[in-house]
């Protein structure tokens, strides 16, 4: 079993993992939470490729607003950003928190469910550790 201190080095090495790629540089938290919200949403649509039989409304519209998040997420001009993100976030960081945490449970269902149709075991947290520096060489996309 992982440790606290286990998954905090963990989610650390990540984080720099993506700042050595060049992503974090240059954003506050407010725009990176915008940004990082974006990308999930994208991701979101890769997975549902992989998984949902198109033609059907779900797959359509989880897979547009992949595509719109993708463009957003490439949207470097920082004045869109603070526009699009001007909830002062600490006044909702509580339901902020609560939302991660929905949403990190639907993530361990999802890594239980690849075991149940596929039988074999995934640590999400250290795919990701993984994925992340494996992107470092990569950089930013273009």
């Amino acid at each position: 079993m992982t440790t606290d201190s286990e998954l905090r080095i963990i989610k650390d090495e990540i984080v720099q993992s993506v700042k050595d790629r060049g992503y974090l540089e240059g954003w506050t938290g407010k725009e990176l939470l915008g940004r990082q919200i974006a990308k999930m949403q994208e991701e979101l649509a890769e997975l549902a490729d992989l998984v949902l039989v198109g033609p059907s409304q779900l797959w359509s519209d989880i897979r547009l607003a992949g595509e719109t998040a993708r463009m957003a997420f490439d949207d470097m001009d920082k004045a869109h950003w603070n526009q699009i993100t001007g909830v002062v976030v600490k006044g909702h960081s509580g339901a902020i928190k609560k939302e991660i945490s929905d949403m990190q449970v639907v993530m361990v269902i999802i890594e239980h469910a690849v075991y149940k149709c596929c039988g074999s075991e995934f640590n999400a947290f250290y795919g990701a550790l993984g994925k992340a520096e494996d992107d470092v060489e990569r950089g930013k996309r273009q």
